[in-house]
């Protein structure tokens, strides 16, 4: 039924154009003005045309709109009270998006030509969008029109910190902003005033543990809120992982224990962290659960490169207590020598926890230099030869013959 309506004003538009002059006039201005809204509004913006008179010889047009989908919705015209009220027939299709327009008589005036009606999306997928004219036509071309494109802009206020930045602990104060459109003054709220209570200046009250949210509207029903962020027992505060300094024997392994303290009621199911070393002696070799707080959690992940290991930990029983977190085995390098530290960094519980972090020296004790005796001798086929240590080294020993197939040597007893 549109389409029949528009292919009728097209030929009223025909017709018209028989009787129209020839002449030019001057440049027709045609404008839709910068404009604002919330979401999910609706509202008429106006098509604005300055100063069309009798030497324009305007009889009928059509304009085709462009706009972003995604952010507004202009679903029909408005002509009461505009220039494009009768006697003037206008039709706005909102599958083409074109607007079609034809009169008897000559269109003259300025102001609203007409109201577009628009609808601003709930969630748009931007703050801003062009409504703009790809083809706009007055007596089917003969006439100069200049076009002024106009940008919608979604009126916006933002809460800051969306998440408190740090460690937020009961008895801790933190206090929020806003910036953008806003219009005092501002309510806030929290989502759980048992939790955390928030003034009227936007200062939030931790008062127990949990989590919360805050909410923040302005004058004009603008709204934020931040997103939803714990409230941790005074302890975790003084969260800390640790290493204690430690000496080892060079080419030795041994299990480095990894240190937390108090977790109790933080609700730890989850745990990483990356642990740092000297690569010229020390050498990362895997990550040990047994006898640790974290016995009981899944098998560790970990990644090593030269001088780094990554570990994540996780699992269904929330820790308890202090002590060791977990073991990293390492090995001394045969050459190490002079102490190096070992440091973390990445530490991070429940995926929003951090933690303090105490690093840790190690030191190299060089290897003792293991004294054989005989020192040498010489034998014959089928003759037998007992070796044992004089000095050095800590049983037990394994010996090893360099040509097995020259001469053999038990293993265990030299």
């Amino acid at each position: 039924m549109l389409h029949r309506t528009l292919r009728r004003i097209l030929m009223l538009v025909s017709f018209v154009l028989l009787g129209a002059t020839g002449a030019r006039g001057q440049t027709i201005p045609v404008s839709i003005p910068d404009t604002t809204a919330q979401k999910g509004d609706t509202l008429l913006i106006p098509i604005r045309i300055t100063s069309l008179t009798v030497s324009d010889s305007v009889y009928s047009g059509h304009m085709s709109l462009m706009y972003d989908a995604g952010v507004v919705d202009i679903f029909g015209i408005e002509t009461a009270g505009t220039m494009a009220a009768s006697p003037v027939s206008a039709l706005y299709n909102t599958a083409t998006r074109e607007l079609a327009f034809a009169s008897a008589n000559i269109i003259t005036g300025s102001g609203v030509f007409v109201y577009l009606k628009t609808r601003v999306r709930e969630t748009p997928t931007r703050d801003t969008t062009t409504i703009w004219f790809p083809e706009t036509i007055f007596n089917e071309g003969n006439r100069n029109i200049s076009l002024n494109d106009g940008k919608l802009r979604i009126l916006k206020m933002t809460v800051a910190p969306k998440s408190p930045p740090t460690l937020l602990v009961v008895g801790d104060s933190l206090q929020f902003f806003v910036s953008g459109d806003q219009i005092l003054p501002l309510s806030w709220t929290s989502s759980d005033t048992s939790v955390g209570k928030i003034d009227t200046t936007g200062k939030f009250k931790a008062k127990a543990t949990g989590q919360a949210k805050v909410y923040v509207e302005d004058s004009r029903g603008l709204m934020d809120s931040t997103n939803l962020f714990p409230v941790y027992p005074v302890q975790a505060a003084s969260l800390t992982v640790s290493a204690h300094d430690t000496s080892h024997t060079q080419t030795l392994e041994f299990n480095l224990p990894i240190y937390v303290t108090n977790v109790t009621g933080l609700g730890i199911i989850a745990s990483e962290f990356t642990m740092n070393f000297s690569s010229t002696r020390l050498q990362a070799i895997s990550v040990i659960q047994a006898g640790t707080m974290t016995d009981s959690w899944s098998s560790p992940a970990y990644n090593i490169v030269s001088g780094q290991i990554d570990v994540v930990l996780a699992g269904i029983e929330e820790l308890v207590g202090s002590g060791i977190l977990v073991y990293v085995r390492m090995r001394v390098l045969p050459a190490a020598s002079g102490g190096s530290t070992v440091s973390f960094s990445n530490v991070l519980f429940n995926e929003n926890l951090t933690a303090n972090t105490i690093s840790a020296t190690f030191t190299p004790i060089a290897a003792p230099t293991v004294v054989v005796a005989p020192a040498s001798a010489q034998v014959v086929r089928n003759d037998t030869l007992s070796f044992f240590v004089t000095s050095g080294g800590t049983p037990p020993y394994v010996w090893s013959s360099a040509n097995p197939t020259v001469a053999s040597i038990n293993p265990s007893t030299g």
